[in-house]
């Protein structure tokens, strides 16, 4: 069984709210030495399929051609990460119902794409400053994360 990561994000032109009111709650919790947030939507797509089948998915189903961009990864991809640049994923809980994944996993049909087994969703944020891994958790559990039902992973 195959496993890719699907990164929605806006394209550079595009200006990206969602990041900025992330920067500003940043701000609203004390931190000050943060320089830049910005946004991506995360689609796992887990099943046995073929590369030309999950691009097939990012580009009719998942991201609007004109105001987004996709990339793709598999389970065993390494992230690039740029200094004082932090990475966040935050998804739901195991048994946390996930209507966008689930909507996704439906769809992925409707396209013809039936090798797909699961569809989870989860959103990427990319952090700029220097922060301490204290901050860091300070801003998922007090503002990225609701801990109740979702989990981070500062990578």
């Amino acid at each position: 069984m195959n496993k890719y990561i699907v990164e929605i994000r806006n394209k550079k032109e595009i200006f990206d709210a969602a990041g900025q009111g992330v920067k500003h709650g940043i701000f609203d919790l004390g931190i000050k030495n943060v320089t830049e947030v910005s946004t991506a939507q995360l689609y796992v797509i887990s099943g046995d399929i073929s590369y030309d089948d999950i691009i097939k998915l990012a580009e009719e189903l998942l991201t609007d051609n004109i105001t987004q961009e996709y990339s793709i990864y598999t389970s065993e991809d390494k992230l690039d990460t740029v200094r004082n640049v932090f990475v966040i994923d935050v998804f739901f809980k195991p048994g946390v119902t996930d209507t966008v994944g689930e909507t996704a996993f439906k769809a992925s049909k409707d396209i013809g794409v039936d090798s797909v087994k699961e569809a989870h969703t989860g959103f990427r944020y990319f952090i700029s400053g220097k922060l301490d891994n204290k901050t860091l958790e300070k801003i998922c559990n007090r503002l990225l994360a609701n801990t109740v039902v979702q989990q981070y992973k500062i990578l």
